[in-house]
C-alpha cells in the first residue's frame, strides 16, 4: 500500500527577509528539515510574504525611515529556497496573501503596536488603505514571480479566487468577522 505523508512546518510572524538572512535560525531550521527529508520530499511549500508586507514595511518606512526593498527581499528569499537541496520541480511560492483587515483596524493595530505619533490624513491612506496595501503587495508579488521564473520555481498567486470579478475586494467568504484580523479565512 502506497503511503503519502505530509508535513507543516510553521514559523509564526516570520519574513522573507527574516529566513533569509545566512545565519537565521529558522532559515537554518528549514534547510535541516529538508536536508534530512530529502528523499522523500515530493513538494516543498512556502507561503511567507505577509509579515514583510503588514508589519516589516511599515517598521522601515515610519520608524526606521528607510526605503523599503520590495525586489532584493524578494531576490533573496527565491534565492534561498533555490539553495535549498531539492530540485526546484518541486518547490512552491506562494505569492503574498491580501491583508483584509479594514482601514480604520489595520491602521489603530499598527499604530498601536508601533506607537506611531502625529500622522496626517494623507499619511494614514498611503500606508494603511488597502488600496495602497494591495498595490504594495502587487508590487511585490511582481518581484516574487519574477524571481521564480528566473531559477524555474513554480509561483502561485491566489488572487482569482480571493477577489471578486473585478479584483478590487476580497471575497466576502475569506474574511474573519474582525476589522483588526490581518489573516485570511480559510
Amino acid at each position: 500500500e502506497s503511503r503519502k505523508s505530509v508535513f507543516a512546518h510553521t514559523f509564526s510572524a516570520k519574513s522573507m527577509k527574516g529566513v533569509a538572512k545566512p545565519n537565521d535560525s529558522d532559515g537554518k531550521k528549514i534547510s535541516t528539515i529538508v536536508d534530512k527529508n530529502r528523499d522523500n520530499i515530493n513538494t516543498l511549500i512556502f507561503l511567507f510574504g505577509t509579515v514583510d508586507l503588514v508589519f516589516s514595511y511599515i517598521y522601515v518606512k515610519l520608524i526606521r525611515k528607510e526605503k523599503f526593498q520590495f525586489k532584493q527581499i524578494a531576490k533573496s528569499f527565491v534565492e534561498f529556497v533555490n539553495g535549498l537541496d531539492v530540485d526546484n520541480k518541486k518547490k512552491i511560492i506562494f505569492a503574498a496573501f491580501p491583508n483584509p483587515a479594514s482601514d480604520k483596524g489595520y491602521m489603530k493595530r499598527i499604530i498601536n503596536s508601533y506607537k506611531i505619533p502625529n500622522l496626517t490624513q494623507k499619511e494614514i491612506q498611503s500606508y494603511f488603505g488597502f488600496k495602497c496595501r494591495e498595490e504594495r503587495r502587487k508590487k511585490f508579488n511582481g518581484y516574487l514571480q519574477e524571481y521564480c521564473k528566473l531559477y524555474k520555481i513554480n509561483y502561485i498567486n491566489v488572487d482569482k479566487e480571493l477577489f471578486n470579478k473585478d479584483q478590487s475586494n476580497i471575497l466576502e467568504k475569506y474574511i474573519v468577522p474582525d476589522d483588526y484580523n490581518i489573516h485570511l479565512l480559510w
